[in-house]
C-alpha cells in the first residue's frame, strides 16, 4: 500500500496497468469510507466495501476508470452489522483476532438467500464490477460437507444471477477441494493474504516475516490456482521495505497482482 513514503519506491516497480491513467494495478481499501477514497486514485482495480458508498459515488469511481470490486462477507457476521441480531442464531463461534466478528453456518438456506438476494443484490444495483468474497475460510473452521456445499451454492447463485467477476479472499481449504473436484469453478480469482508477511499483533499493527514452511505452502498452492485458470492477487501487511521488494519481484515474475499495506485497517 502506497499510503506511506516507505513504499513509494517499491510500488513504482510495478508496470502500470494503464500507463495513461494509473500508476498501480491493484489496491484494497475495504476500510475506507467515501471521504477517504482519494487514496485509491492511482489504482486501476480497487476493492472497497460498497455498502458504505452510494450508487453515484461508485459511478464516479468508474467514470475515473477504476474497476470496482465490493467486499462481501459470506462466512461470518460482524456484530455491528444491522442484520446481526436476526442471524445471530446461525453463528458458530468468535472469529480469532476479530472480537466483533462471528463465524456463521452458511449451510442455512435463509442465510444463503439473504447473502445472494439481499446483500449482493444491494451491492449489484450500485454498479460494481465484481464481488470480493470474504471468509470462505468457514470451511476450514467448520470442516463439514454441508459447509462446502453451502459455499458452492452461494457462489454459483451469485455468478448466475449477477454475472459479475468473483474474487475469493483466502479460503485455501475450500478452493483446493474445488480444484481437485474437477468441476466448474464459480469464481475467477483468488486474493491471498500474508504470503510473505504475517501479522504479529492485530491491535498494534505490527508485522513480521512469514514462516518458511508457510511461504512454501502458499507459493505451491497459488501455482495450482493459476494452473486452474484463476487470476492471483496477494495482499501483504508489512512496514519492511526489503520484504515488500521481495514480494514485488516475486509477483512480477509470476504475473500476480500485489497490494502492500502498512495497516490491517485497509483505509
Amino acid at each position: 500500500m502506497c499510503s506511506s513514503d516507505l513504499f513509494l519506491c517499491v510500488c513504482c516497480l510495478t508496470e502500470p496497468a494503464n500507463a495513461k491513467d494509473f500508476k498501480y494495478s491493484y489496491g484494497v481499501f475495504i476500510g475506507a469510507e467515501p471521504e477517504d477514497i482519494s487514496a485509491a486514485d492511482d489504482y486501476e482495480t480497487i476493492v472497497i466495501d460498497a455498502a458504505f458508498f452510494s450508487k453515484a459515488q461508485i459511478k464516479e469511481l468508474k467514470n475515473e476508470g477504476h474497476i470496482v470490486y465490493s467486499y462481501l462477507n459470506i462466512g461470518s457476521i460482524e456484530t455491528w452489522r444491522s442484520y446481526y441480531k436476526k442471524y445471530k442464531p446461525y453463528t458458530l463461534g468468535i472469529y480469532e483476532n476479530w472480537e466483533d466478528e462471528r463465524w456463521v453456518d452458511i449451510s442455512k438456506k435463509k442465510w444463503q438467500k439473504f447473502v445472494v438476494d439481499t446483500l449482493a443484490g444491494k451491492l449489484s444495483t450500485k454498479g460494481i464490477d465484481g464481488f470480493f468474497i470474504d471468509n470462505a475460510d468457514i470451511y476450514w473452521y467448520h470442516h463439514k460437507n454441508s459447509i462446502y456445499n453451502g459455499l458452492n451454492k452461494i457462489l454459483k447463485k451469485l455468478k448466475k444471477k449477477y454475472r459479475l467477476t468473483i474474487m475469493v479472499n483466502g479460503g485455501d481449504t475450500y478452493i483446493k477441494k474445488c480444484i481437485r473436484s474437477g468441476r466448474k469453478l464459480y469464481f475467477d480469482a483468488v486474493n491471498q493474504e500474508s504470503v510473505f508477511s504475517r501479522i504479529t499483533d492485530y491491535k498494534k499493527d505490527t508485522f513480521g516475516v512469514q514462516k518458511a514452511e508457510e511461504l512454501k505452502y502458499y507459493k505451491s498452492y497459488l501455482k495450482k490456482c493459476k494452473k486452474a485458470g484463476l487470476n492471483i492477487y496477494l495482499l501483504e501487511y508489512t512496514k519492511d521495505q526489503s520484504l515488500a521488494l521481495k514480494a514485488e519481484r516475486y509477483c512480477d515474475k509470476m504475473g500476480y497482482g500485489l497490494y502492500i499495506s502498512d495497516s490491517i485497517k485497509l483505509n
